[in-house]
């Protein structure tokens, strides 16, 4: 009739993803019974998009009761944080052939976003049992947030012709993160730094959670529900990072001896700086700016095996960079 939780004494989450390589894929026994690395084998094991997330979740405060047997309200304070890294199998390739080995061919190396974010949720939350075999249930949600980096755009090609072997890179570059500037400061005072963040309410944001259950029978219950739906937007020290000439390129043609000995060494090297920061150089602006939530959908299907013991099993989707990544 009634559920309260407390730190130590509730829930506690962590969990980790990567959908590329796995440790068969990377060592291997050669024909002197040695273990060793196999880049080969590791590299053709990668997806074009490759992710790698880590999730933590700690319940503050949470609580909830009964009303008339139908109705069931709660509430809950979580802290919550979660990174996520992409990486191009491109960038990996480049890394360890380099570029003479994949002449004639567009790179997207700079397909590498970062997407971190922590924040408190104060949820609220109301379920009500429509019939023996239906239940219902959603949750508002205000959110606080604390830090966050989010690379919005990273699109970096690189590309070798083939008969001459000249290099041409573009780059187009959008990252939005707060915090950078506090951190950065040598004359910041931590203790009173970490004071201010954990009590940050300046990056307000919405969330919602949407679930059903479906009884089947004695046995079998299903249940479907759509978490995270919601944004924060960032208006604490905002930092945006942007590329000063977007989609621009930069051909290397090798060194012109001659020009080399016209100009000089300093001179031509300045020169070659000049083009380069015309084109992967970035623009620094604070403005403040949205991000959306780690929305993902949970199908269960649970039997009860005694009247105390359950078993499950979840098909969990999240929703990233505008794909569906099932586990």
């Amino acid at each position: 009739r009634w559920h309260i939780g407390m730190p130590v004494l509730s829930s506690f989450y962590i969990g980790g993803g990567h959908n590329g390589f796995n440790a068969k894929n990377v060592i291997s026994v050669n024909a002197l019974d040695s273990v060793e690395l196999d880049i080969e084998s590791m590299i053709g094991s990668l997806k074009n998009h490759n992710y790698v997330s880590l999730e933590m979740n700690e319940e503050l405060l949470t609580f909830g009761f009964k009303i008339k047997d139908k109705h069931y309200i709660n509430f809950s304070a979580t802290e919550r944080a979660y990174a996520r890294i992409s990486y191009p199998k491109d960038l990996m390739e480049f890394a360890f052939y380099g570029n003479g080995a994949l002449l004639d061919e567009k790179l997207e190396i700079g397909n590498f976003r970062i997407s971190e974010n922590h924040y408190r949720e104060f949820a609220f939350g109301y379920s009500y049992v429509y019939d023996k075999t239906w239940t219902f249930g959603a949750r508002a949600k205000i959110l606080f947030g604390k830090s966050n980096v989010n690379t919005r755009r990273t699109d970096v090609t690189l590309q070798t012709e083939g008969e001459f072997f000249d290099i041409t890179a573009t780059s187009d570059i959008l990252v939005n993160t707060n915090e950078i500037d506090n951190l950065s400061d040598s004359a910041t005072d931590m203790d009173e730094y970490m004071k201010d963040y954990l009590f940050l309410s300046k990056n307000m944001g919405l969330g919602f959670d949407f679930g059903a259950t479906y009884k089947f029978d004695d046995k079998i219950t299903f249940a479907l529900s759509v978490l995270d739906l919601g944004y924060i937007s960032w208006k604490s020290n905002p930092m945006n990072l942007t590329s000063q000439n977007p989609g621009g390129t930069f051909t290397y043609e090798g060194v012109d001896v001659s020009e080399f000995m016209n100009q000089g060494d300093s001179a031509f090297l300045q020169n070659q700086e000049d083009s380069l920061v015309e084109i992967f150089g970035v623009d620094t602006t604070y403005n403040k700016y949205k991000t959306s939530l780690n929305t993902r959908i949970h199908a269960i299907a649970f039997y009860k095996v005694t009247d105390k013991d359950l078993v499950s099993a979840l098909l969990r989707m999240n929703v990233y960079e505008s794909r569906v990544h099932p586990s």
